[in-house]
């Protein structure tokens, strides 16, 4: 298609600038598992042999007339490398940072003492200067673009662990952060001595993980080490990319003097817009999986005349996926995305056009809106469970909601030694408390870090009543759950949170680990699972979900068990299309679906 890349560029520049551009611009994240998919490319080769990354890269260049860029691209992996830690490469080729901080101790080796050695940041550095010499030097090579300090803290240390460590061990995590930062500008500086100055222009921090913490948290943890990477270049635009639900983070972005913040579909747009939208340039948020992947060209029309609609009539919008353009988005989409900025993103026309409601038009449910009188509602029939209980009881509730291990061992021991029936405990007390502590998450009192404090503190209890349980013939299971990260993938802190809620919903749990291939599944099915639960987070191992259903059909199984499947790249359309029973969107679903599919066995 046939586009002015350049003046698009100056519409970029204008919209960052919080003006009103003639057109409202658009910018195309494309990343190696698109590029690599449709240049009909192996993934891992992609990665490791610049002359196909090129090859890849100059097609797509090529076919958006510049509006795609080139850049040299190795996901998670050059900074982590760099650092000294090894990096797993799945059989589908996307790389894997292998966790490596186990204490302070391990701070001391993380270094990067020679760039021209440094595994995948060399091979990064490579990469671009393949590019760098096979492109017209009016046409920039990018090299800007680094996952944040404290997305590199998560990936080092591992994200579940950095999590707890921010209430448990809050110093340690100063610590971790600081010494990514002097990494990261380190590496930044290697990036600039690289490129020509006039391309050098802009950091852009990734950082998915800030998500997960809440505004004060954010400010404590990670503000200081944004801030500081980012002065380090002072001469720098301050771009970010967070595409998880960051309404809470909103005004510590903003105070970290990030210009332009690609956001994800999540985030009400007027909510952002009216919040930060006059301090600092939005781009985003067309769904990339709900629209831009499964969708047709009408819907990303309609999408994308919503959000202009919505937030386009004082500038500072640049229209882009709400993420990264996943695998297998057809370029029709994209088209229809740039091309629907020409039709409603006229300067002389923003605002009048007539749109659907954002969520309508981007095919996701409407985010619930809590208000104080129903929060207190909520956390009072909580409470009420614990109105005839025990001191000791009543502080064992207070020390799960709080993720207090010691406390929840000591109380739970102490009920134990006075013959409380341990189911009873279980069942009237501790999963109460647990089923609070997810409606504070829901409400958005709380966030992961206090909801894995809650649920390893929830997992010290269970260590002494299921021994007891166990011993106890009268006992009746909820159900059988079997859970796994596909094949391929090993993100787990979902999976994790998962089992404990459904350990403490009574549900006896087998935890298939991370990389499940079908066959697992399938063996857990023919053990007795009655639920399997399957977790994908990236957006090249879903097709591992359907090849999982498919062989429970060529098992003859497929009756015998429910599956439930979510993760980050799973949505319900594509939950239907592969025959899952249930799509969940977390683990509070999770528990309401299989206490609903095992009722309806009885």
């Amino acid at each position: 298609m046939e586009y002015d890349a350049s003046k698009n560029l100056e519409r970029i520049e204008q919209a960052i600038a919080l003006e009103v551009p003639d057109q409202v611009p658009v910018f195309l994240h494309t990343t190696g598992p698109f590029m690599a998919g449709h240049a009909d490319i192996d993934l891992y080769d992609y990665f490791h042999k610049p002359e196909l990354m090129y090859k890849a890269q100059n097609y797509m260049y090529q076919r958006f007339s510049g509006l795609s860029q080139y850049m040299p691209d190795l996901g998670s992996a050059p900074e982590a490398a760099g650092m000294g830690t090894h990096i797993t490469f799945t059989d589908d080729g996307v790389p894997w940072v292998d966790e490596c901080v186990e204490s302070e101790a391990d701070l001391e080796k993380l270094t990067v003492s020679d760039v021209e050695n440094a595994g995948y940041m060399t091979r990064m550095l490579h990469n671009y200067r393949y590019m760098r010499n096979r492109v017209d030097f009016d046409v920039p090579v990018y090299f800007y673009s680094v996952m944040s300090p404290w997305a590199n803290a998560a990936l080092l240390r591992g994200v579940s662990n950095l999590m707890t460590d921010i209430i448990a061990n809050p110093k340690f995590v100063h610590k971790l952060v600081q010494r990514c930062t002097e990494l990261e500008i380190q590496w930044l500086k290697t990036m600039e001595r690289e490129v020509p100055p006039k391309y050098f222009n802009r950091i852009l921090l990734n950082d998915d993980i800030a998500s997960f913490v809440s505004l004060e948290q954010f400010r404590e943890f990670i503000l200081p080490a944004y801030q500081e990477v980012y002065s380090a270049f002072p001469n720098c635009q301050r771009w970010y990319h967070n595409d998880g639900n960051a309404t809470a983070i909103l005004e510590g972005i903003a105070e970290a003097g990030i210009q332009c913040f690609h956001f994800g579909y999540q985030v009400d747009p007027v909510h952002i817009k009216e919040t930060i939208g006059d301090r600092v340039c939005l781009m985003g948020s067309i769904p990339p999986l709900q629209v831009l992947r499964e969708g047709t060209p009408e819907d990303v029309d309609t999408a994308v005349k919503s959000l202009i609609n919505l937030i386009g009539r004082d500038g500072g919008l640049i229209v882009s996926a709400g993420g990264y353009i996943s695998e297998g988005t057809p370029l029709a989409n994209l088209e229809a995305m740039i091309r629907a900025c020409e039709k409603y993103g006229q300067r002389d026309q923003l605002g009048s056009v007539v749109a659907d409601p954002w969520p309508q038009s981007y095919k996701i449910k409407e985010p619930p809106m809590k208000d104080s009188t129903e929060t207190a509602a909520t956390a009072s029939a909580g409470a009420k469970e614990g109105d005839d209980l025990s001191p000791n009881l009543k502080r064992l509730q207070t020390a799960l909601i709080k993720g207090d291990f010691g406390a929840v061992k000591g109380c739970v021991t102490h009920a134990v030694a006075e013959d409380v029936e341990p189911r009873w405990m279980l069942q009237d007390v501790m999963i109460p408390a647990l089923e609070e502590v997810g409606r504070r998450f829901s409400a958005g009192k709380i966030f992961i870090p206090e909801m894995l404090m809650s649920a390893k503190a929830m997992q010290e209890g269970l260590e002494i009543i299921n021994p007891i349980l166990a011993g106890s013939a009268d006992v009746q299971s909820s159900g059988v759950f079997a859970i796994g990260t596909v094949k391929g993938d090993l993100h787990d802190i979902g999976k994790n949170i998962v089992i404990t809620m459904m350990q403490g919903a009574g549900f006896d749990v087998i935890d298939l680990g991370v990389d499940v291939p079908a066959e697992k599944f399938i063996e857990a099915v023919e053990n007795g699972a009655q639920i399997i639960g399957m977790s994908a987070i990236l957006t090249t191992t879903l097709k591992e979900m359907g090849a999982v259903i498919r062989l429970l059909e060529e098992k003859g199984l497929r009756d015998k068990v429910k599956v439930l499947v979510g993760g980050a790249s799973v949505t319900e359309q594509f939950a239907s299309d592969i025959g899952a029973d249930a799509y969940c969107d977390d683990a509070g679903e999770g528990v309401f679906q299989s206490k609903g599919f095992m009722e309806q066995k009885v």
